[in-house]
């Protein structure tokens, strides 16, 4: 006797296929997130060495000016200096605060990828369990069946009197 097919292997082959394509869209998500990690990094040391070079700055001409070596135009020079790099540090904080969102948000995104790959395999997995059950069944039914054929040509081997 001769195994049937399994009647649901088309939704096994979608289910499997969805499970393949949610994997690549969380690899792509996963790339995405070292990117954007990546880029957080980027600006938060962009900012952290700027703001150490203006601070050593800072230190070098506040010497000056306490050793006298400053002019009355060195102040006006130093306060405008001061505001332009007061604006420059705090558009690389901006944009540093800009790259971590975009950090968070990626997380996220990455986050839900990772539940619909879940779902995804979830479904799978329920098909792969039903499939199994089923070939459980089928091999249950064809020793069922051989067995019962087996005893059939016994029966016949003895002359047509079944044993008791």
């Amino acid at each position: 006797m001769k195994g049937r097919r399994y009647p649901l292997e088309a939704l096994r082959t979608v289910r499997q296929r969805n499970v393949d394509s949610q994997g690549q869209a969380l690899a792509l998500e996963l790339e995405r997130t070292r990117r954007a990690g990546a880029a957080a990094q980027a600006a938060a040391q962009a900012e952290q060495r700027e703001a150490e070079r203006v601070a050593r700055e800072l230190a070098a001409e506040q010497f000056r000016l306490e050793a006298g070596l400053g002019r009355v135009s060195d102040l006006a020079r130093q306060s405008e200096w001061q505001r332009a790099e007061q604006a420059r540090l705090a558009a690389l904080a901006e944009a540093t605060r800009q790259a971590s969102d975009a950090l968070s948000a990626q997380r996220d995104a990455e986050a839900r990828q990772r539940q619909r790959l879940a779902g995804a395999d979830a479904e799978r997995e329920l098909v792969d369990e039903h499939r199994a059950g089923w070939a459980r069944e089928q091999l249950a039914e064809r020793e069922a069946a051989q067995d019962d054929e087996a005893e059939e040509r016994a029966a016949a081997l003895r002359g047509g009197r079944r044993s008791r």
